[in-house]
């Protein structure tokens, strides 16, 4: 089985845990290790250093932290980002010593393995992951996508027949359009290239959910200033209710519950997706 744990998710910091069994893996380092550590304690009773992988999304200031430079250089914690991040990873402060790249897949050990999708976000991309978990009794599928302005026709196919849905759900329109920000915030996060609606969230989701209903629903990344639960909430009630009772909304300021998800009779996927739905991600306008 495999279970998520989101600690915070928002523009104050990003960090999350996947547990598979006894092994944990962080996904992104937006808080400082010390928030970290706290938040981790509280929720599973465990600590930042018995995680063997960090998995990075991209290295915003929000989703990574130089002060993890030396936590992870002493626990010896692998660092996984796509090789198109590399570079920018080593001028931000990630040990390049820790660094482990890879780019459709790769195999994590202990019957996990690790997919990947390059998502627009600005200039240099985000990275969605999906997360298989192997076991005698089954196989169990995690898809964790965030930072992204738009779905790809690559990513529905990465997240096709998953357990676990952790799909960022940014902003409400109206509010975005109407807030105080500058014209040109409002068109970098609606652009494409920013983040993601609540609208274009759940039209995501049900498209995923047509290959096989998500065992829960987790959003990230609401916005502070133009989102709220309550409209989240209405826009799954007024358009996806069959899928309404399995969302979980993630907070910035407090762990979200741990969300197990448990393993179904299918095969495992094969090693990758092909390689013209990874470049047809960052494609377009």
């Amino acid at each position: 089985m495999l279970e998520l744990t989101v600690l915070a998710s928002g523009s104050q910091g990003n960090a999350s845990v996947v547990c598979a069994d006894g092994r944990m893996i962080l996904i992104d380092a937006g808080l400082s290790p010390k928030a970290t550590r706290e938040r981790l304690y509280a929720s599973l009773r465990r600590r930042p250093e018995e995680a063997t992988d960090l998995l990075l999304t991209h290295l915003d200031a929000d989703h990574w932290r130089e002060t993890w430079r030396r936590p992870i250089e002493r626990s010896g914690i692998r660092v996984r980002l796509h090789r198109e991040h590399v570079g920018e990873a080593v001028r931000c402060g990630v040990p390049a010593a820790s660094i482990v790249p890879f780019e459709d897949w790769t195999d994590l050990g202990e019957g996990l393995r690790l997919f990947a999708c390059r998502t627009p976000h600005d200039e240099r991309g985000s990275t969605a992951f999906l997360l298989e978990r192997r076991c005698t009794v089954g196989i169990t599928r995690l898809g964790y996508a965030t930072d992204l302005g738009r779905v790809s026709e690559a990513l529905i196919e990465l997240f096709r027949d998953i357990d676990l849905l952790a799909l960022e759900s940014n902003y409400d329109e109206e509010l975005e359009r109407t807030s105080e920000r500058p014209w040109f915030l409002k068109q970098r996060i609606m652009g494409g290239k920013g983040h993601l609606s609540n609208d274009e969230s759940v039209a995501a989701a049900i498209r995923i959910a047509e290959s096989g209903v998500p065992q829960a629903i987790v959003l990230l990344h609401l916005s502070q200033q133009c989102n709220r639960p309550d409209i989240v909430d209405r826009v799954w009630r007024e358009r996806a209710a069959h899928l309404r009772e399995r969302l979980v909304i993630s907070d910035q300021f407090r762990p979200a519950p741990a969300i197990t998800a448990r393993p179904t009779g299918r095969s495992a996927r094969i090693a990758g997706v092909p390689g013209s739905l990874f470049e047809d991600c960052l494609s377009g306008p």
